[in-house]
């Protein structure tokens, strides 16, 4: 995972599926060459292969994560889906902050990461993916076992 990846949720906007392009390549996804057009004919410039998948697809559109609270949450570590954990998102006055925490505050094994962007989507993955980054378990969100 790139710190350039992180830099870029941090001071984004908004969503974008550039964004959602480069979580998808994180989240276990492979970049494909399959068509130039999405089934609306609309063109596209990146397809991809999910993580449970083998062969391509005629097209594959890469999960809204940047833009999707429910997309964003699919990020959220086993750890924090798995274990008595939280999720906790405040949205107030443009800008929006997210943590996932392992168990409770009271825990001195408590993990906690934090991300604050402009939008709760943004802010979601940006904790979804430290969350990856800086623990062991964290490998083991959605396609990767």
């Amino acid at each position: 995972m790139t710190t350039n990846l992180l830099a870029a949720l941090e001071t984004a906007t908004v969503g974008s599926r550039e964004l959602d392009a480069k979580i998808a390549l994180i989240d276990g996804w492979r970049q494909v060459e399959v068509s130039r057009e999405d089934p609306f004919g609309n063109p596209t410039d990146w397809s991809g292969l999910p993580p449970d998948e083998d062969r391509p697809r005629a097209w594959a559109p890469v999960p809204p994560y940047t833009t999707s609270l429910d997309e964003a949450l699919a990020l959220a570590p086993a750890w924090t889906r798995e274990r008595l954990g939280a999720v906790s998102i405040i949205s107030t006055l443009g800008r929006a902050a997210a943590s996932f925490r392992s168990s409770s505050l009271l825990d001195p094994a408590c993990h906690e990461v934090q991300g604050y962007a402009q939008t709760a989507p943004l802010a979601v993955c940006l904790a979804g993916l430290r969350a990856r980054q800086s623990h062991p378990a964290a490998i083991e969100g959605p396609g990767h076992g």
